[in-house]
């Protein structure tokens, strides 16, 4: 009966309409990233590669945008707004990146450049290097988590910590609550959390 090419050919229709859910995997810990790039110390001493790297993920973590959304961020910005400077603040980041690739600009262009000569405009593909490259550094498993994740990432931890959905919505550009929750919300297991929890308590 399964072998019968009627219902083989039902079968792949059927599949087609609906392919199975993926299943998302927990996200990784925005905290673990942070603290890594936290240890390169001060954004206003930071080499080119890792100004660029830090820049990149903070704009990523703070915004919730995409890859392409960032490739396609030209500089100089039409507006800047105060902020506190410390080690995890995107305008302190993009202050050192933007100092140390002036000589290589010819505004306005892209906002982010390859770090090596002839310094051309990074394409998203090389933005989305950078995130890996950086979350693998980090400890974090780049071969599950794509440059995308950043994306549920912040979102998930900004919502566990008490951000109320419709912030996030305006923030991420998302009109619909179900974006959120069906493709980017992926908190950890209940069961992952008391273990991690009692686990640190021995």
């Amino acid at each position: 009966m399964g072998a019968h090419p009627t219902v083989c050919r039902l079968m792949r229709g059927v599949f087609n309409v609906k392919p199975p859910a993926k299943p998302l995997a927990p996200v990784w810990d925005v905290e673990q990233l942070l603290s890594y790039m936290d240890a390169w110390g001060a954004s206003d001493s930071l080499p080119l590669l890792h100004a660029a790297y830090r820049s990149l993920l903070l704009l990523l973590l703070t915004s919730a945008a995409r890859i392409s959304e960032i490739a396609d961020l030209v500089y100089p910005p039409s507006s800047r707004q105060p902020h506190e400077w410390d080690l995890r603040c995107p305008l302190t980041a993009l202050t050192r990146y933007v100092a140390l690739t002036a000589p290589h600009r010819h505004p306005p262009g892209p906002l982010f450049l390859t770090t090596r000569r002839p310094f051309r405009p990074a394409s998203k593909d090389t933005l989305a290097r950078w995130v890996k490259s950086v979350l693998s550094d980090a400890g974090i498993n780049a071969r599950v988590h794509t440059a995308h994740s950043t994306r549920a990432a912040s979102t998930t931890a900004v919502h566990l910590r008490g951000v109320q959905v419709p912030d996030i919505m305006q923030t991420a550009q998302w009109t619909k609550a179900s974006t959120f929750y069906n493709h980017y919300y992926r908190p950890s297991p209940p069961s992952a959390m008391s273990s991690a929890v009692l686990g640190s308590q021995r």
